[in-house]
């Protein structure tokens, strides 16, 4: 009979590892890659906070046109990468509705998921996700309804399954992930949300975002990489709910002047209008009503016949 050899079982590595300061001090510093530049890290984390209704879903919306298509969002430069975009508390028409404001047509690198999720798989399947996609940005609007959280307030529970996401994202150095998440103080202080620290400890950036009156405001602590965000005044366009710092004006670049884009929706709501009788009525250089009442039509809120008539989109 031949004596069979059993190899002895190999041991895992250690995981602990000193090693000398001096080989530590030696080791290169890894250059951050960015997002959005200074703002969202690769293979990064961010939440963002805010009570309902405070414009957080609108926010990450013209966020994630932006970063699809490379353009600055907050003055800032953006990596033009697929996104994905995980709507776990809206109807489809409402998300639908947002997107088209936007601009967003089927040429976006732009994926979408709508509706309810298993909480226990959903981390999972976003992995796989990741892998076959290799999106640059995700988001999930929101958090309480893609992780199995029954109390938020559990540190032990939630640091748990926090980490473990974080952990699984190091797979994909190229991906930031971003949770949006309720406030619950009306208040402006520096744990303005719901539940546990363990929420903010478990992220690189931290964004609160309130509302006060008819303003919006953004600040971002950062953790660990890039500067903080300095408090910040939004201006979301009741057009085309893109989101700027600051006020809109009429050199904004490539932004319809909100008081001709609102003007000229008003004329044409009664049904099909002729372009002259829209001009009679709308303040504004003839150049730039020409410029406002393009950008409403390449973004689908306005439809011209090639007799120059104007008219509302119908509902689909």
């Amino acid at each position: 009979m031949t004596d069979v050899t059993v190899a002895p079982p190999t041991a895992a590595p250690p995981s602990v590892n000193f090693v000398p300061i001096g080989e530590f001090l030696a080791r290169p510093d890894p250059v951050t890659k960015w997002v959005v530049k200074g703002l969202l890290p690769t293979g990064g984390t961010s939440l963002l906070a805010s009570k309902p209704r405070a414009g957080k879903s609108t926010f990450v919306r013209s966020l994630l046109v932006s970063v699809a298509r490379g353009e600055p969002f907050l003055g800032l430069s953006t990596a033009a990468v697929p996104v994905a975009y995980l709507c776990l508390e809206e109807i489809d028409s409402m998300v639908k509705s947002s997107f088209l404001s936007l601009g967003a047509t089927a040429a976006d690198p732009i994926f979408i998921h709508t509706g309810t999720l298993n909480p226990a798989t959903a981390a999972s399947e976003v992995a796989d996700f990741i892998q076959k996609a290799q999106p640059g940005l995700v988001v999930v609007d929101t958090l309480g309804k893609f992780l199995p959280i029954l109390d938020f307030n559990d540190y032990g529970r939630v640091n748990e399954l926090m980490s473990s996401v974080t952990s699984m994202l190091r797979q994909f150095p190229s991906t930031h992930l971003m949770y949006l998440h309720h406030s619950t103080k009306t208040s402006v202080g520096e744990d303005d949300y719901l539940g546990s620290v363990a929420f903010h400890g478990n992220v690189d950036v931290f964004f609160r975002m309130w509302r006060s009156t008819d303003k919006h405001y953004l600040v971002a602590r950062q953790q660990r990489y890039g500067i903080d965000f300095p408090q910040t005044e939004l201006t979301i366009h009741p057009v085309t709910n893109h989101v700027i710092a600051g006020s809109y004006s009429i050199d904004t670049p490539a932004r319809p002047d909100i008081a001709i884009a609102s003007s000229i929706l008003d004329a044409v709501q009664g049904g099909l209008v002729r372009w002259a009788d829209v001009k009679k009525v709308v303040k504004g250089k003839a150049s730039r009503l020409i410029e406002v009442r393009n950008d409403l039509i390449m973004k689908g809120l306005l439809v011209i016949d090639d007799d120059n008539n104007l008219s509302v989109p119908s509902p689909t």
